[in-house]
C-alpha cells in the first residue's frame, strides 16, 4: 500500500510496475499473491476508491451531522467505512476488485480491520460521549470496566442504509464483507475464493477463513493458540490458524521452532508477526529453526491429500478439523485435562505438540485405543494409566499417531516440491493402520482445487479406501468410488505407489489385482519388520490409479 491506501502501491518500495511482473512470476511458478485490505477509506477527496464512494452514497452515516459520513481514524488517518447494508456498496466494492485485478493479478484477499476498527473512540469531533453509551444502555458488554461501548471502533450510534444502527449491525461487519468480496471471487472470476478475515459472525466459515488476531510471541500464547481453533472450530469457522511464533514481541529459536511444528498443522498457517518485532521467518535463527521448519513443512505437505479431504468433508457434513481429542472420545474424562497436550486432526491422527520450553520428551496421554507411531509404525504401548513417554526433539518434527483402523494417504514427492502445484503430480503411498480386527479405511475426495461451487455442482470424486481380513492366507485392500464428479488431469495423483500396514503380523508373499473380473498377478516388492509388525508393498512398476475401482489381493502364504 502506498500510505496504507487500499489498492495502492508504494512508488519507492514497490513500484506497480516491477511489482506486478514479480507477482506474475510467481503464479508462473504455481505460487499465489493475497494482498491485504483494511476497511476503513480514507476521506481524501484525490483518491478515487473515496470519490467514487461518496458519489454513490456508500458510506456509513453520521448520526451528527446529516448526509454525511461518520469518520474514524485508522493507518491512513481520517477514514470511512462502507455500509454493507446499502444495494450500491457490493457494486461499488466490486468495481474497486475488478480494477485492482486489472492492475495486478491477486489470488484472494486478506481482509483486516474489520470490527470496524477505530483507533479513536467513536466518531471524530463527536467522543466522548456518544449518543449512545454506557450510561444510556441497560447493560455493558464486557462489564463496568469497559467505559464505552464505542471504545476503538466507529460510533455505535452511526447509521446505515434504511437507518439501521450501528449499535443493532455491528457484529456483522466482518462477515457481510466477507460475503461480499467472496462473491467477487466466485462470481466473476468463476474461482474458489480465499478469503481471510479477522471479523466474523456465525455463518462467516461459509465465506471466508480466519486468523485468531494478533497474538504475543510467548509459550502461554501458543498454547492459547490450539484452543483458540477449537473455538472457531465449534463457530463453523474450521479453517483457521494463529500467527505462527506470534505477532507482537520478540520470539526465540526454540518458541520459534516449536509453533512451527504446530503451526504447520494449523488449518490455515501462516507465520506472521509486527513490523516492531524482530524476524522470525525460517531462516532468521540457526539451523535448528530452519531443519525443523523445512522437515514441519515437508511433513503438511506430506498429508496434504488428508487434510484437504478432511476440510473438504467438514464443508459438505459441518464439524471440525482441528479438534480437541475429547470430541472423538467423549466418554474419556482424562481426556479434559490439559486439553491442549494433544489433539486430533481429523478422526486418525493424533498429535503432541510440545508446548513448554526446555522440554525434549514427556509423558503424554493417549485414548485407550490402538496406536501407532505415524512416522515409524511402531505400536503406542502405554502403562497402566495410558501414557507413554513420547519424544519430542528439536530438530525435529511434531510427535503425531495413526490410530488404529484407518487409512491416511501421504504424498510421496513431499519433500522435493516447493508448491502445492508441483505436489497434484506426485504419486500416493496408503499408509494402513490395523485395528483390533485387522480392518481399516480411509477416504480421499479429489477435485481441482480452484473451482467454486464444487460441492453443489457434484465437481468432486470420493473415493473410499477399505482393507480387510479377507481369509486364512490373505487380506484385501479394496478401491471403491463412491462419487466420481471429477476426473483427474493428465499426470495428476497418477498412481497408488505403495502400501504401508502398521500391525502387520505376517509377511506378504504375493500380490494380485482383481478388477472387472480378472485376477493379474503384480510384480511388487515387500519388505517385513517382524520385530515392529510392519509390511512395506512397494508397487512403483505399475500405474494403479487411486481413484478407479479395483481390490488389490494381497497374499501371506505361497
Amino acid at each position: 500500500m502506498n500510505k496504507f491506501y487500499d489498492f495502492t502501491f508504494d512508488p519507492v518500495n514497490y513500484p506497480q510496475v516491477t511489482f506486478t511482473k514479480w507477482v506474475q512470476s510467481l503464479q508462473l511458478m504455481g505460487k499465489h499473491w493475497v494482498p491485504i485490505v483494511d476497511c476503513g477509506i480514507p476521506n481524501d477527496s484525490s483518491y478515487s476508491v473515496y470519490t467514487s464512494g461518496i458519489a454513490s452514497n456508500v458510506f456509513i452515516q453520521s448520526a451528527y451531522v446529516q448526509n454525511t459520513p461518520t469518520v474514524g481514524q485508522v493507518w491512513p488517518g481520517n477514514s470511512v467505512y462502507p455500509d454493507w447494508f446499502n444495494p450500491a456498496t457490493s457494486t461499488w466494492w466490486l468495481n474497486q476488485l475488478k480494477s485492482f485485478q486489472n492492475t495486478i493479478p491477486f489470488s484472494g484477499l486478506w481482509l483486516d480491520m474489520n470490527e470496524p476498527s477505530n483507533f479513536i473512540t467513536g466518531e471524530l469531533g463527536h467522543t466522548p460521549p456518544s449518543i449512545i453509551n454506557n450510561q444510556t444502555m441497560p447493560y455493558t458488554p464486557g462489564g463496568a470496566e469497559y467505559n464505552d461501548i464505542n471504545t476503538k471502533t466507529i460510533d455505535v450510534a452511526s447509521i446505515h442504509y434504511s437507518g439501521i444502527l450501528e449499535y443493532d449491525a455491528h457484529s456483522l461487519f466482518g462477515s457481510m464483507e466477507a460475503a461480499i468480496t467472496n462473491s467477487y471471487f466466485t462470481s466473476t472470476l468463476k474461482t474458489r475464493a480465499f478469503i481471510l478475515t479477522r471479523s466474523s459472525f456465525p455463518g462467516s466459515g461459509r465465506v471466508a477463513s480466519k486468523w485468531t488476531g494478533d497474538n504475543y510471541s510467548s509459550w502461554s500464547y501458543l498454547q492459547y493458540s490450539i484452543t483458540g481453533i477449537f473455538d472457531f472450530g465449534l463457530y463453523g469457522m474450521s479453517h483457521g490458524g494463529a500467527d505462527i511464533c506470534g505477532f507482537f514481541g520478540n520470539t526465540n529459536e526454540e518458541l520459534c521452532s516449536r509453533w512451527m511444528q504446530l503451526g504447520t498443522l494449523y488449518p490455515f498457517s501462516r507465520n506472521h508477526n509486527s513490523y516492531t518485532s524482530i524476524p522470525q521467518e525460517p531462516w532468521a535463527f540457526g539451523d535448528t529453526l530452519l531443519q525443523t521448519s523445512n522437515l514441519s513443512i515437508r511433513n503438511r505437505y506430506s498429508i496434504f491429500l488428508y487434510i484437504s479431504t478432511g476440510m473438504f468433508m467438514t464443508s459438505l457434513n459441518g464439524g471440525a478439523f482441528f479438534r480437541p481429542t475429547f470430541f472423538d472420545y467423549p466418554n474419556d474424562f482424562n481426556l479434559l485435562n490439559n486439553a491442549t497436550a494433544h489433539f486430533m486432526l481429523g478422526d486418525s491422527i493424533l498429535v503432541h505438540p510440545c508446548i513448554w520450553p526446555g522440554v525434549t520428551g514427556t509423558d503424554s496421554y493417549f485414548p485407550y485405543d490402538i496406536y501407532y507411531d505415524f512416522f515409524s509404525g511402531v505400536f503406542v504401548q502405554t502403562n497402566y494409566d495410558n501414557n507413554m513417554y513420547v519424544n519430542m526433539p528439536l530438530p525435529g518434527v511434531i510427535p503425531m499417531h495413526i490410530r488404529g483402523g484407518r487409512i491416511v494417504p501421504t504424498l510421496d514427492s513431499a519433500n522435493s516440491v516447493l508448491n502445492l502445484q508441483s505436489l497434484r503430480s506426485s504419486n500416493i503411498t496408503m499408509v494402513v493402520a490395523l485395528n483390533g480386527n485387522l480392518q481399516a479405511f480411509g477416504t480421499i475426495v479429489f477435485d481441482d482445487g480452484v473451482s467454486a461451487n464444487t460441492i453443489s455442482s457434484n465437481l468432486y470424486t470420493q473415493v473410499q479406501y477399505n482393507y480387510n481380513y479377507f481369509n486364512a492366507t490373505a487380506d484385501v485392500f479394496v478401491v471403491n468410488p463412491l462419487t466420481t464428479g471429477y476426473t483427474r488431469a493428465a499426470g495428476e495423483f497418477p498412481s497408488i505407489s505403495n502400501i504401508v500396514i502398521y500391525g502387520c503380523a505376517v509377511g506378504p508373499q504375493r500380490i494380485y489385482k482383481l478388477a472387472g473380473g480378472v485376477l493379474t498377478p503384480l510384480n511388487a516388492y515387500f519388505l517385513w519388520d517382524p520385530y515392529n509388525g510392519i509390511c512395506r508393498i512397494y508397487l512403483g512398476l505399475y500405474i494403479l490409479p487411486p481413484d478407479q475401482p479395483y481390490q488389490l489381493i494381497i497374499n501371506y502364504f505361497n
